[in-house]
């Protein structure tokens, strides 16, 4: 029973044995209660760029006394551990040791909003896009005074092209509300795409008010400015305060991650990351223990991640017998489909939505054609009536062959959704239609309608065994 393990870890101290300097500040407007201290922080962090400062609701905390404070006043100073019982005060404790972490490892961890890169692993290509490992860590202070830190093992995705890149190929692919990322420093700072600003890198900027070539030779960032000359344009952009900042699009790069890569990618992406629950935890360990030793405020021993020192009760259940049609019971999903059907028969409504490029070529049609017939019959035989609606045939003729192409594709597929009911649809397009389309059918059809939604990448064989048990296991579910 011992050798079952967590991803968190039991501090050896106790909150009572953390004592911080706890800071409050006064209100200007009661508006500003979980505002107006964030904004002293940042201004106190740069004031004392050597001590940790964070802010929660009126309070601002650190480890070590706040001595600059510039034109900022506090109206009480506590020099104390926190308590417990006050979920205000845990939460203190919490961000405050996140943030010291943080600190500490800012010279060779980089920080991906919560996400620690790790520096010492080399990143990974697929294509357009750069996969970078790193470690989640988050800090947890109970009621009792116990302080737990959990961690994950994840991936950060990027676009190795910038905005510039964007801009040089086909800038109508910018749009206004995306979100981008300046991942070129220590910590990525994430915003919201405007626009193009109406000067240019070398032309005074009225946010500025300097041209933003000045601004980085000013700040003496030089690498900032290599390639940049008179006429490079420059983007406006959001940060989430809602202020509006010039930026360099060399800087600059759409955000991306796993939900957003298509199928085709997804796969190649899994043979990358993908890692057996040996290897993951070895590697999650090792790692999460290299980042821990980098404060100095907690210690872990590296036991405490076992099950039984961390106070849960481990019990062993046996593997779950399933019982498929005709009595027949086995463990394993897939056998028991195909030996004896599902357990209960029923009836099940199902909608096709073809890729009109497909349908505009005769021979692709009818084998599409093919392929539902299969599916109904081999349903059929494993206990699932396929109910098939006649709805989306009145689309027949009615879509442009580049649909799934479209840029607007999410407000045409608006106009059709009606044309779909059932417990799901089936679409079946190109694989390069499917990448393109993917996304967008999930959340306009998943997200807006509630519709379920299983994709076919057409080939010369569109017809598997695998792939009915696994539609039909969807159905179910």
């Amino acid at each position: 029973m011992n050798h079952y393990y967590f991803s968190e870890c039991k501090a050896n101290e106790k909150a009572s044995d953390i004592p911080i300097h706890l800071y409050t500040v006064p209100l200007s407007n009661p508006h500003e209660k979980y505002s107006y201290a964030h904004s002293i922080a940042y201004e106190l962090r740069k004031l004392n760029s050597y001590i940790t400062v964070v802010a929660h609701g009126q309070y601002i905390a650190s480890f070590e006394e706040i001595c600059h404070w510039g034109d900022h006043r506090y109206i009480q100073h506590e020099h104390r551990p926190i308590q417990c019982s006050l979920p205000m005060e845990r939460t203190i404790l919490e961000k405050l040791l996140k943030k010291e972490l943080e600190n500490r490892c800012k010279s060779s961890y980089k920080m991906d909003n919560d996400l620690f890169r790790l520096a010492n692993e080399q990143s990974m290509h697929v294509g357009e896009i750069s996969i970078h490992p790193a470690i989640y860590i988050s800090f947890s202070v109970e009621e009792n005074g116990d302080i737990f830190v959990g961690f994950d093992y994840q991936h950060r995705f990027e676009y190795r092209k910038t905005l510039q890149d964007v801009i040089n190929n086909d800038p109508s692919l910018l749009k206004e509300g995306m979100e981008v990322v300046d991942p070129f420093n220590r910590r990525a700072y994430y915003y919201t795409f405007v626009g193009m600003a109406d000067y240019t890198a070398g032309q005074k900027s009225p946010f500025l008010q300097q041209s933003v070539i000045d601004y980085y030779l000013e700040k003496n960032e030089l690498w900032k400015l290599k390639g940049v000359h008179e006429k490079t344009p420059v983007v406006h952009v959001k940060n989430r305060d809602g202020h509006l900042l010039p930026y360099l699009p060399h800087l600059l790069k759409l955000t991306c991650s796993y939900e957003q890569l298509p199928p085709s990618m997804t796969k190649k992406v899994n043979r990358l990351i993908k890692l057996s629950p040996n290897e993951k935890m070895s590697k999650l360990y090792t790692e999460t223990f290299r980042l821990l030793r980098q404060q100095q405020v907690l210690t872990f021993q590296k036991e405490n991640v076992r099950a039984v020192n961390l106070g849960y009760d481990v019990n062993e259940l046996d593997s779950p017998i399933m019982e498929f049609g005709q009595g027949y019971k086995t463990n394993e999903i897939y056998r028991g489909l195909k030996q004896s059907g599902v357990y209960e028969p029923s009836n099940v409504a199902v909608s096709y939505f073809v890729d009109p490029e497909l349908n505009y070529d005769p021979q692709k049609r009818k084998e599409v054609g093919y392929f539902v017939k299969k599916l109904e019959s081999m349903s059929e035989a494993l206990g699932v009536k396929l109910n098939v609606s006649d709805q989306p045939r009145q689309l027949y003729g009615q879509l442009p062959k580049d649909f799934f192409k479209q840029d607007n594709l999410s407000y045409h597929l608006k106009s059709i959704t009606d044309q779909f009911r059932g417990t799901v649809v089936v679409v079946i397009g190109t694989e390069e239609n499917i990448d393109r389309a993917y996304v967008t059918i999930k959340k306009e059809f998943g997200g807006k309608e509630d519709l379920m939604t299983q994709f076919v990448g057409f080939t010369s064989s569109l017809v598997t065994e695998k792939f009915h048990e696994q539609f039909l296991l969807s159905t179910r579910a």
